[in-house]
C-alpha cells in the first residue's frame, strides 16, 4: 500500500486542509493518508481550540486514513524538535513519503536546502548567538543566511516553508526512508488574518479571529466544522490563565529555573508579574524578552502550565515515540494491520494501567487541557479509543 504521511495541526480544520488531503488521494495517486497531529498543546505555544479527539474525527471524516498522536513532548516545540517527532513517527510506522504545504520552492529545493543547512549548522548556531542587533530570531537568522548564501532556494520568513526545511532536516539526519513531496499553498497565506469573502480557502489563524468576533466561517470549513464552530466556544490562552497563574505563584524560583528552556533570571519576574496581571495578554505584554519572540514565551508559559521540567523533556526525548492512535478508517486499519508486526515504537490504540508508562507526560496535558476548556470535555487517554470512520 502506497503511503503518504502528513504532520499537523488542525487548529482548527478547514477547507485547505481538505484540499490537500484530496490533492494527495488524487494527484499523489496514494492508498493510504497518515497524518501525525499535535495533541491538545500545539507548536506555537497555544492550547489547542477543540480536544484531540474532535480534531481527528475532522481529519477523517474529510479523507485521511490513520491519526497519530505527536506527543506534548514535540507538540509544543520550535520546529526542529516538533520536525523530529513527527518524521520519527512517520518513519516508525513505515510510511513512504510526507507531504507538506509551501508557500514557494519545490521537493528538490527543500532537500537541497536542508543539506546546506545541515553542513553549516555550527556556523550557523555561532552567528547567531554572537550578532544581536535587536532584530527577532526569524529576521537575524534570515539575514545571516543571505550573507553565507545570497542564492539559498528558500524564502524563510515564510512560516511554511520553515517547517518544511526542518522535516528535511529531520529526514536527513534520522537517515530516515521518507521521500519529500510539496503541495503548494492555495489562496491563504499563513498569517493571513482576515477572511477573503470571495475565495473558499483561509488560514486557520483568520479563521479563529472571525469566530472570535463574531462572524460566519461556513463557507471556509467543512459543515461538522461550521456547526461545532457555532455550538461550542473554541478554547484559548484567556481560561487557562488562573492555571498558569496559580503554577508560577506556588512554584518556588528554584522549581521554575528546572522549566525546560527557562531562561537564567526570569523566575523571580515570572512571580512578580503572575501577581501583578489580571489576564495572560497583559502578562506576555509584560514578560516581554530582548532578543525573543512572543512564541517562545508562550511556549514558556505552556512549559510552567504542565510541569515539563528539563528532566523529564529530556527522558521523553530518549525513549522511542509511543504511536497512539487516535483514529482510522477501514483502508487505515488494513494499514496499521500489515505494519504493527515491524514496529520498533510502543503502538497504543487505548491507555490502561499497563500502557500509561508510556504516556505520562500526556495524559497529564490532557487532564490540564480539560481544567482549561471553555465546553465540557471528557477524558482525554483513559477510556478512550480510537475513532473509527467505516467506508472508503
Amino acid at each position: 500500500m502506497k503511503s503518504i504521511g502528513i504532520i499537523a495541526e488542525y487548529n482548527p480544520f478547514h477547507n485547505g486542509h481538505a484540499y490537500q488531503l484530496a490533492s494527495i488521494r488524487q494527484e499523489l495517486a496514494t492508498d493510504v493518508i497518515v497524518v501525525v497531529m499535535s495533541g491538545n498543546f500545539l507548536q506555537r505555544g497555544e492550547p489547542a481550540v477543540y480536544d484531540k479527539w474532535t480534531r481527528a474525527t475532522w481529519a477523517l471524516q474529510s479523507g485521511a486514513d490513520v491519526v497519530i498522536e505527536l506527543p506534548v513532548a514535540h507538540s509544543v516545540q520550535a520546529a526542529d524538535y516538533f520536525a523530529q517527532g513527527g518524521i520519527q513517527i512517520l518513519d516508525a510506522l513505515g510510511v513512504d513519503a510526507i507531504n507538506f504545504g509551501v508557500e514557494s520552492g519545490d521537493a528538490a529545493d527543500f532537500t537541497e536546502a536542508a543539506r546546506w543547512f545541515i553542513t553549516h549548522e555550527e556556523l550557523l548556531k555561532a552567528k547567531l548567538k554572537a550578532e544581536f542587533s535587536g532584530q527577532s530570531y526569524p529576521e537575524r537568522l534570515s539575514d545571516i543566511i543571505t550573507e553565507l548564501h545570497p542564492s539559498f532556494p528558500l524564502d524563510l520568513a515564510n512560516p511554511n516553508n520553515t517547517l518544511g526545511l526542518a522535516y528535511c532536516k529531520q529526514i536527513i539526519k534520522q537517515s530516515s526512508h521518507l521521500t519529500v513531496t510539496t503541495l503548494e499553498r492555495k489562496d491563504a497565506a499563513y498569517h493571513q488574518s482576515e477572511l477573503d469573502p470571495q475565495k473558499h480557502i483561509a488560514s486557520a489563524t483568520a479563521i479563529r479571529h472571525a469566530v472570535a468576533s463574531g462572524k460566519s466561517v461556513e463557507q471556509f470549513v467543512p459543515s461538522a466544522v461550521s456547526k461545532l464552530l457555532e455550538k461550542q466556544p473554541m478554547t484559548d490562552w484567556t481560561s487557562f490563565w488562573p492555571l498558569l497563574q496559580y503554577q508560577i505563584m506556588v512554584l518556588t524560583e528554584q522549581q521554575l529555573a528546572s522549566i525546560y528552556e527557562m531562561p537564567d533570571g526570569l523566575p523571580p519576574k515570572l512571580k512578580r508579574l503572575a501577581i501583578e496581571q489580571s489576564s495572560f495578554e497583559t502578562f506576555i505584554e509584560e514578560l516581554d524578552q530582548k532578543h525573543t519572540t512572543r512564541v517562545k514565551m508562550q511556549r514558556l508559559c505552556l512549559y510552567i502550565l504542565l510541569g515539563l521540567t528539563n528532566r523529564a523533556v529530556v527522558k521523553a526525548f530518549e525513549a522511542p515515540t509511543p504511536l497512539h492512535i487516535l483514529g482510522f478508517s477501514s483502508v487505515g486499519r488494513s494499514f496499521l494491520n500489515e505494519q504493527k508486526h515491524h514496529l520498533s515504537h510502543p503502538l497504543l490504540t487505548n491507555i490502561n494501567q499497563q500502557t500509561a508508562s508510556n504516556w505520562q507526560l500526556d495524559i497529564r496535558a490532557g487532564n490540564i487541557y480539560r481544567l482549561g476548556a471553555r465546553q465540557p470535555v471528557a477524558k482525554q487517554d483513559f477510556t478512550r479509543h480510537p475513532v473509527i470512520i467505516s467506508g472508503e
